[in-house]
């Protein structure tokens, strides 16, 4: 993404730039966009211009409102800017889908490729293959053989899960509560995003981040809470963290779009204050127009006529007139206000000044967040546990754990961000790479001194394309309001390089009108109609039907020559007793048979009624739900459980 958006639209633009020279025609043309005006520049180094991405940072590459509508004329090349922002863009969407889609293809190709043998000795592929004799390190070691250990207790625990059903009208009551609970955060969180979204003063630091401030800080609590919320409802630990991640990607989704709200309310009231501003004038000149006898206005004309053709000095001068009885018919003693229309700029601003900032803060929020509950929490637990009345280390608050799953959503909450803003902050991805830079370290730093390995022994998933599978969603998710911008909003009139179209995609439908005749272009607009692309779509989904279907078939056709090859070798292994395994294959073609009239599901009740049978008069050793519950016990200081193998943070150099 960063390397496209410099190629393609920021170095061009920059390019033309440099090639322009003092009141040239493209300068006359861009300077109020690229010029900063000398009452911003006073104020363009203090701190709160700076946090505020205003002065230098307004008038840069940056920000969409910098770029021009202009093209730029090289020696040999006619180069389209806009032409290149807007296609680059979609460029950008597009292949970050197909980028995604080919990955889930070859890891589904390669789990089809893998599976098998794999599936079938378990237990032998982990421990013939699960430790790696290139490790020369301790410490590396310990945590490998903890992993393995927890892969082995997952293993174990998913043959043998034995769910207690005690008291469930009570535990359906307490779920019931935990999820009006979920509910009731998530309308906090987009009550919450609107009501600092109106906030229109803008004299202290708090005010002028509030949008930034406020959803930074809800992404950062609420997940902790919903982990809380997750322990009343007593689920499967593999089913609590997926709903875990469920509830937490339905929070940025939450909050993503009510962001997106608030901004499209703001716009409308700058947008309407605009229009109320310019009925106002209209109707003061009309009103001027109507009052003001005709002698007076030629008077009027031969007065101001001099000095209209007076050369402007070196340094150009800011004067207005105001005449004594302008402002609004029957009101006494009017006061004339002479501002700055800049309603349509700060429209465009808007926008990309919020989804900046956000990036920026969730990156202080996550630094802030790392000191605070992994570093001073270690802290508190290693140096006050000594004399504390508990024992801090085993019960509260215990050390910080490393939380992959929770980890990556935040990954894929970030690349969301850059997705929403692309087509506001060209430069976005570029910030983006510096800040996955510093989290990496930052990360790094705090899961070798001051985390512990989760006690969750269940992943999300089996599967690799789970965490893919998310990230399809929210870039999903992340182009629908970019593409109702880009086909509902009207361009700015005033900045950014569609200022001159009545619709961004409307620089396209110029291109081809003036390179294409008009014959072929017409039939580009009636292929691209809805007439068109709509059944397009149907037959698209129907044939994703289909190879889903077919790839289901293929999956059992799969699954039933496997069993052949299994019936293959215990044919080979009961050739001294054959009537064993003429038995046995009896009793397989009376299960397909069973399957093709309709008696699968029947079947599948059966087993998990016997299974469940089975359970109650075998106690199982391996429960998951009581290796979940019964807390593994955290490590102990050296200084009390001395010898011992568990994990301890070392908290860095302190």
């Amino acid at each position: 993404m960063t390397v496209i958006m410099l190629m393609f639209v920021i170095i061009p633009e920059w390019l033309a730039d440099s090639r322009m020279t003092p009141w040239s025609e493209r300068y006359n043309r861009t300077r109020a966009l690229k010029v900063m005006p000398d009452s911003v520049r006073q104020h363009a180094d203090e701190m709160s211009t700076v946090w505020d991405l205003g002065g230098y940072m307004e008038y840069s590459l940056m920000f969409y409102g910098y770029y021009s509508r202009e093209t730029f004329f090289g020696d040999t090349v006619r180069y389209r800017v806009p032409l290149a922002y807007f296609l680059s863009n979609l460029f950008v969407l597009g292949y970050s889908f197909f980028t995604i889609l080919r990955k889930m293809a070859a890891n589904a190709r390669t789990s089809k490729l893998t599976a098998g043998k794999t599936e079938q000795y378990v237990f032998n592929w982990k421990t013939f293959t699960g430790w790696d004799f290139t490790i020369g390190n301790f410490e590396t070691a310990g945590n490998v053989y903890m992993a393995n250990v927890i892969k082995f207790r997952e293993a174990i625990a998913e043959y043998a899960v034995n769910m207690k059903r005690k008291y469930q009208c009570l535990q359906i009551l307490i779920r019931i509560f935990a999820n009006m609970l979920v509910f009731v955060m998530l309308g906090f969180s987009v009550w919450a995003i609107l009501a600092v979204s109106q906030i229109r003063e803008t004299d202290t630091f708090i005010k002028q981040n509030a949008v930034s401030i406020t959803v930074s800080f809800i992404t950062l609590i609420f997940p902790n809470i919903f982990e809380l919320i997750g322990k009343m409802e007593r689920y499967h630990p593999r089913t609590a963290l997926r709903i875990q991640l469920a509830r937490i990607l339905c929070l940025y989704i939450v909050n993503y779009y009510t962001l997106i709200v608030s901004l499209m309310m703001k716009l409308k009231d700058l947008e309407s204050e605009r229009r109320a501003l310019e009925n106002t004038q209209v109707m003061a000149l009309q009103a001027v127009e109507a009052f003001t006898p005709p002698i007076f206005r030629q008077r009027l004309v031969r007065e101001l006529t001099p000095s209209s053709i007076i050369s402007p000095p070196t340094t150009p001068a800011v004067w207005t007139t105001v005449f004594s009885d302008f402002g609004p018919i029957g009101v006494s003693n009017p006061k004339a206000v002479v501002s700055k229309d800049t309603s349509v700029h700060n429209a465009t601003v808007v926008v990309t000044h919020e989804i900046t900032k956000l990036v920026v803060m969730d990156l202080l929020m996550t630094i802030a967040a790392v000191l605070v509950i992994d570093f001073f929490r270690g802290l508190l637990c290693r140096y006050c546990n000594l004399w504390w009345c508990w024992n801090l280390e085993r019960t509260f608050p215990e050390y910080g754990e490393f939380k992959v799953a929770e980890n990556v959503l935040h990954l894929v909450n970030n690349q969301g961000m850059i997705w929403l803003g692309l087509f506001f902050v060209p430069m976005l991805p570029m910030i983006n790479n510096v800040k996955l830079i510093l989290l990496m370290y930052i990360r790094s730093w705090a899961v070798m001194t001051c985390n512990i390995p989760a006690r969750q022994i269940f992943r999300a998933s089996r599967s690799s394309n789970f965490y893919l599978m998310l990230l399809l969603l929210m870039l999903f998710l992340c182009t629908l309001p970019v593409g109702y911008v880009i086909a509902s909003r009207t361009p700015s009139k005033r900045c950014g390089p569609f200022g001159d179209q009545p619709h961004f995609y409307s620089i396209v439908t110029d291109v081809l009108h003036e390179n294409l005749n008009a014959s072929l272009v017409d039939a580009i607009k009636y292929i691209t109609s809805p007439g068109i692309v709509i059944p397009v779509l149907l037959l698209l989904l129907l044939i994703i039907y289909f190879l889903f279907a077919l790839v289901r078939g293929l999956r059992e056709a799969n699954h039933d020559l496997s069993s052949q090859l299994m019936q293959v070798s215990q044919r080979n292994k009961y050739s001294a007793n054959p009537t064993s395994f003429n038995f046995q294959e009896r009793t397989e073609e009376k299960k397909k048979i069973f399957e093709l009239a309709g008696g699968k599901k029947k079947r599948r009740i059966l087993a998990k009624k016997a299974k469940a049978s089975l359970s109650k008069q075998m106690p199982n050793r391996y429960s998951a739900v009581e290796d979940a519950r019964n807390k593994h016990r955290p490590s102990m200081p050296r200084s009390i459980a001395p010898g011992t193998r568990g994990f301890m943070p070392s908290l860095g150099f302190v």
